[in-house]
């Protein structure tokens, strides 16, 4: 009886061991993706504040200060581009590009966080927020198509794939975990009974 004990200790081990592989794997890509959101929100605050900071000292200050800051040559013909297109930019447009950054970076920032915690909440609204902007990226790429643009489309509806199926796995699987108990401890209950006969 020991023996058997020690067996049935031996393959929930096994059991849980392996499970817990496979979680690991699992929630390596979770941490992947909670960080790509972090780093997104980094680039979003700088954008914010960038805008913010052109609606008093002008956007072409803040680009060539931007360029001098990355090292970047004022003759550069990306950088004169910037310029001219920022030069167009009015006050009001620039906080509304302030203001939309630091909203994004606040979604971004709850959703990376609740996925490096392994929240199953942060899940959920990834999910959500993920799926609702492949329609604006869609229609981005229609109209102003680049290979940037398809590259993040490509990757966000990876992303949506990938959390829509772990999480549908994962309600599987504590689904029939919650079956499996019953049976189990009918199992154990009935054994004292088949004991008592035997000893008989």
């Amino acid at each position: 009886m020991h023996e058997e004990k020690r067996h049935g200790a031996g393959e929930s081990g096994g059991k849980s061991g392996g499970k817990g592989g496979k979680g690991g794997k699992s929630d390596f890509w979770l941490t992947v993706i909670g960080i790509g959101k972090l780093i997104k929100v980094t680039v979003l605050i700088a954008v914010g504040v960038g805008a913010i900071l052109a609606v008093s000292d002008g956007p072409a200050h803040v680009l060539e200060r931007v360029a001098d800051w990355l090292g970047v040559a004022h003759s550069s013909r990306h950088l004169h581009r910037l310029l001219s297109h920022a030069a167009s930019t009015s006050p009001k447009k620039l906080e509304e590009i302030g203001l939309g950054s630091f909203i994004y970076a606040a979604l971004f920032a709850t959703e990376g966080v609740g996925l490096l915690l392994k929240k199953r909440w942060g899940e959920y609204l990834t999910i959500v927020i993920t799926i609702s902007f492949l329609p604006l990226e869609v229609y981005e790429i229609v109209h102003h198509s680049s290979v940037a643009k398809v590259v993040t489309l490509v990757l966000n509806a990876i992303v949506a794939v990938y959390l829509i199926v772990r999480v549908r796995r994962e309600r599987r699987e504590e689904g029939g975990g919650g079956k499996a108990a019953p049976s189990h401890d009918r199992r154990r209950s009935s054994a004292p009974g088949r004991l008592g006969i035997a000893s008989h």
